[in-house]
């Protein structure tokens, strides 16, 4: 959802209308009638969290969505929405989504104790840095060596 998916400049962002439309789309594609996840991908700075909170809160409620969370979120945002879904009684997220590898160990810091604190589970990405982590590569020679082979790789 942080991209552009289109011209309208209401084809982004974190905000109810899209968050609603998206959701809507993402159900008719898939093809049923909830999404057991749903996290937003990036904090969006033009719209208010309480706005967000308030749009996944109501797809819980609806039964739409089953829980929610965040992506690549600062610590300082984590909290933020945090108190925000405690004080005006909304679903809070459930889960972060952080990059984390050998190389880019950041969250340890400030997100993976907010986390901790909040109770949230973290599904981290990019553990291989970008492929950074596997060395040179070898796709080519993987084509080259027969399916049995490259089976027992």
């Amino acid at each position: 959802m942080h991209l552009p998916m289109g011209d309208d400049p209401n084809q982004r962002g974190n905000s109810r209308r899209w968050i609603m439309t998206e959701v809507e789309n993402s159900l008719r594609r898939l093809q049923t009638d909830h999404i057991d996840l749903y996290q937003i991908h990036r904090p969006d700075p033009d719209t208010d969290i309480e706005e967000t909170l308030s749009a996944l809160s109501d797809l819980i409620h609806s039964g739409k969505v089953r829980a929610i969370g965040s992506s690549t979120m600062p610590a300082s945002d984590i909290v933020e929405a945090q108190w925000v879904a405690e004080r005006r009684g909304l679903e809070r997220f459930r889960t972060e989504q952080p990059t984390y590898s050998i190389l880019s160990r950041g969250i340890e810091a400030e997100v993976l104790p907010v986390a901790q604190r909040y109770g949230m589970g973290t599904l981290v990405w990019s553990p291989l840095a970008k492929g950074m982590l596997t060395g040179p590569s070898s796709a080519g020679a993987l084509r080259r060596r027969p399916v049995s082979e490259r089976a027992a790789a």
